[in-house]
């Protein structure tokens, strides 16, 4: 039976994401001031579950340790750890009362350590946040990660298999989306709801001043 061979798919925007991708703010709503993106290259290692070390070298974050570009391109198994490490210096006057540390998503779970604390523990495949100021020094910090991905169907795994067909597509394991911090005060706009309907449109400000302004083809708007 003859062999078959499969020639891999490459695009024009791989090189531009050679370094740093994905720099952008990663939301479409509560853009914040005090802003940073920690996407690009981390140190990565692959553990197997006997603790044999079956990868060690860099990563580019968030692309998924199976894919091609995020420079690993290895397909994980169930039982394997990733471990993600990386250094960051933050800008002077960046931090506020709160610093929090955001993941747009992390395949399957994720335990999450700054200078060597841990810090969260998070299951799922949607976004976390956690407060990380308390473990935050000046000058260096690290910050590492522990993630797993074993398939578990009793946690959220969206449309995935190990082997892909039909419905469903591959496995991806990891981070898979922006990592990036931001600083707030204490007293800050949390969330937004926002309902549109045949009339007009309902915005809900959750936390923030008492008395908020909307800014809405130039006029302003004042509520509570």
């Amino acid at each position: 039976m003859k062999k078959q061979s499969f020639q891999r798919l490459t695009t024009e925007y791989e090189k531009a994401f050679s370094k740093s991708p994905y720099l952008e703010y990663p939301r479409p709503t509560l853009k914040r001031q005090f802003y940073f993106n920690l996407n690009g290259e981390w140190d990565f290692k692959i553990i197997g579950k006997k603790g044999d070390l079956k990868f060690n070298g860099k990563i580019l974050v968030p692309f998924v340790p199976e894919s091609r570009i995020s420079g690993v391109f290895r397909q994980i198994e169930k039982g394997d750890s990733l471990v993600y490490e990386r250094e960051f210096s933050l800008p002077d006057g960046f931090i506020k009362d709160k610093l929090y540390l955001h993941f747009g998503a992390v395949d399957q779970s994720a335990l999450v350590f700054v200078n060597g604390k841990e810090v969260f523990y998070h299951e799922g495949i949607t976004p976390f946040s956690v407060d990380i100021k308390p473990y935050i020094k000046e000058g260096v910090n690290t910050l590492k990660v522990v993630a797993k991905d074993d398939l578990d169907l009793n946690i959220p795994y969206g449309k995935q298999r190990e082997k892909r067909g039909g419905m469903w597509y591959t496995k991806i394991s990891g981070i898979w989306q922006t990592v990036w911090l931001e600083s707030l005060p204490k007293n800050h706009i949390e969330r937004l709801k926002i309902t549109p309907d045949l009339k007009g449109v309902t915005i809900e400000v959750f936390g923030g001043e008492q008395e908020k302004t909307v800014i809405l083809n130039d006029k302003e708007y004042y509520f509570k």
